[in-house]
């Protein structure tokens, strides 16, 4: 959060890195996309001069389908109402458990765009994730799900659908991480981190970023990391993750923003 402004990124849509800014209390609008990113797992970091995100490049080998296998399978109760995921098959429904009917029906089509459908917004009220459905009649809010309520239903889904096995980390490339930055959250420059720091992929760890009135500073760990590859039941994708990294050393970067008075 900056001055009042709130930024995150998210993938919405497979293969789409979205940047969302709104401010405090109210949902956070798209303001940028990336065909072929995904988060890289940090926060954005933001300051006066500007924004810093990192992403990863999208799998080829990893489609849409793919994506759309790890979607929950679960009942959520609240406040009258019930979200009920894969309800149709590959959709999500709320159920008015008073009236016996349903409020939404959302079916797979209704995923593969960049914004939640009519009546439903995201909230990102005091720094917390909220989904909120809105009577379809008055346009009020009608129930909100926090990111504790969804949180059972995805966890179970995971621990479920994947398992892990261990593999020598020569025989697995990490995913290459690109930094991105943007005075306005509008128009975006995007670098690798070895043409921004030097640092080739396989050397590179975590990083982290601030921004200040005319500068950004960069710290970049660089790391040898131990690798596990995790599959759904199907075998159908694939994710690496590091099971545990030994610390080479970091380094400290600073930059000057161009054109900032």
């Amino acid at each position: 959060m900056a001055g009042g402004t709130i930024w995150y990124e998210a993938t919405e849509q497979y293969g789409v890195l979205t940047i969302r800014r709104g401010r405090y209390g109210e949902a956070a609008m798209p303001v940028a996309t990336f065909e072929g990113l995904q988060p890289a797992g940090g926060r954005l970091a933001v300051g006066p001069a500007g924004v810093v995100a990192t992403a990863h490049p999208a799998p080829d080998d990893a489609g849409s389908e793919a994506i759309d296998s790890v979607l929950p399978e679960g009942r959520i109760a609240k406040d009258g109402y019930e979200l009920r995921y894969n309800e149709p098959e590959g959709g999500v429904t709320l159920w008015d458990l008073e009236a016996g009917a349903a409020v939404y029906v959302f079916g797979p089509e209704d995923r593969q765009v960049d914004q939640p459908p009519a009546g439903v917004r995201e909230s990102s009220e005091d720094g917390e994730f909220a989904l909120v459905f809105e009577d379809p009649e008055t346009g009020a809010d009608l129930v909100t799900f926090t990111y504790e309520d969804l949180a059972p239903v995805f966890e179970a889904t995971s621990d479920s659908d994947s398992a892990t096995v261990s593999v020598d980390p020569e025989d697995y490339e990490m995913p290459e991480t690109w930094v991105g930055w943007s005075a306005d959250g509008s128009a975006w420059g995007w670098q690798t981190m070895a043409d921004a720091f030097g640092i080739d992929n396989a050397s590179a760890g975590g990083s982290e970023f601030a921004v200040g009135s005319d500068f950004v500073i960069a710290r970049v760990d660089a790391t040898q990391v131990e690798v596990a590859v995790s599959t759904n039941a199907q075998g159908s994708y694939a994710y690496a993750s590091a099971q545990s990294s030994v610390g080479l050393q970091a380094r400290w970067f600073i930059a000057r923003v161009p054109g900032v008075q």
